[in-house]
């Protein structure tokens, strides 16, 4: 058995074992998925946008640039959203290989 705990990104060996493939690459080489995959979404180490909300919230002074860099496309756009809205500050989701000069 394969027992993931919380959530897999898409993309990854971990998301595709758990939508069901049948073979995994490992090392350029296909290797056949012989075990029970189970996934328990219960367990995550992550927290929520509340938890996020309120750490932020307690910073001594806003950061100059908020950058956003995990999570789904959909998900970083409805924190991008919470941080404006609970917060009243302007974030930016990051892209994909996307270089940022910080001077």
């Amino acid at each position: 058995m394969i027992l993931f705990a919380g959530f897999q990104a898409m993309g990854t060996r971990g998301a595709a074992l758990v939508a069901g493939a049948e073979w995994i690459r490992i090392q350029c080489e296909d290797i056949p998925v012989q075990a029970e995959i189970v996934n328990v979404d219960a367990f995550s180490a992550h927290a929520d946008y509340e938890e996020l909300i309120g750490w932020l919230r307690n910073m001594s002074r806003p950061p100059s640039r908020l950058f956003l860099t995990h999570g789904e496309p959909a998900a970083a756009e409805s924190f991008q959203s919470n941080i404006q809205k609970h917060l009243g500050w302007v974030s930016v989701i990051a892209r994909d290989l996307e270089e940022v000069p910080l001077s």
